[in-house]
């Protein structure tokens, strides 16, 4: 590998170590999925999170010039904000007026389960804000800011994607083993939560876009 390709490597992976250690609405869908549903759910939902990840930095890389007044824009983030404050806070309060089923049956891997934790991902992320705050700075710091090659942006794009979905692989295997060692009450209670937690996430984003409008 090309020595000067080490430094974007780096600071890819620094990214996306930050932005793994935060705790958030993301962490938060990966857990509820592999408590309730096991590992192979925690994935399905992470594919969606990662696959909404590709197609944003791909789309903003390519398009930056045309997006980045769009994105800038505070009525996009309000309506953003708005409509992602909504899912949050629907997705928490199923989960914590839908019974808890601890069971496995659940877990078949058909193709509408598969395409619902899937979506269920895609949603979280496409509709978190953050999201866009993230990889708008990153693309217009690091890639737009100091005129990198095409090559450089990849290697520093492609790293920080690459180390989020290792961490969240991690996040995801650590749950499923700590779950073979709780109660089926605290897991029932660690579910409830989870909802509990995605609803005042709703709600936090809700009044933090309102506010800022």
């Amino acid at each position: 590998m090309n020595k000067e390709l080490i430094p974007y490597m780096w600071q890819g992976f620094s990214l996306g170590l930050g932005l793994a250690a935060l705790f958030g609405p993301i962490f938060i869908a990966l857990s509820k999925a592999a408590l309730q549903k096991g590992g192979r759910a925690g994935f399905r939902v992470g594919l969606g999170i990662w696959f909404s990840d590709v197609v944003i930095v791909l789309m903003m890389y390519y398009l930056i010039s045309q997006l980045v007044p769009f994105l800038e824009n505070s009525i996009f983030y309000f309506w953003l904000g708005q409509l992602g404050g909504i899912v949050l806070f629907g997705m928490g309060f199923i989960t914590l007026i839908r019974k808890t089923d601890l069971s496995m049956h659940s877990n078949t891997g058909s193709i509408l389960e598969f395409a619902g934790d899937f979506l269920k991902g895609v949603a979280v992320n496409t509709l978190n804000p953050f999201t866009f705050f993230f990889w708008t700075g990153v693309i217009s710091t690091y890639v737009i800011g100091k005129k990198i090659t095409n090559q450089q942006a990849i290697v520093l794009l492609g790293t920080t994607i690459c180390t989020i979905v290792i961490t969240d692989s991690l996040k995801i295997l650590t749950v499923k083993m700590i779950k073979n060692h709780l109660k089926s009450t605290w897991m029932t209670w660690i579910i409830k939560g989870a909802g509990c937690a995605l609803m005042v996430f709703g709600i936090i984003l809700i009044v933090r876009t309102n506010s800022s409008f």
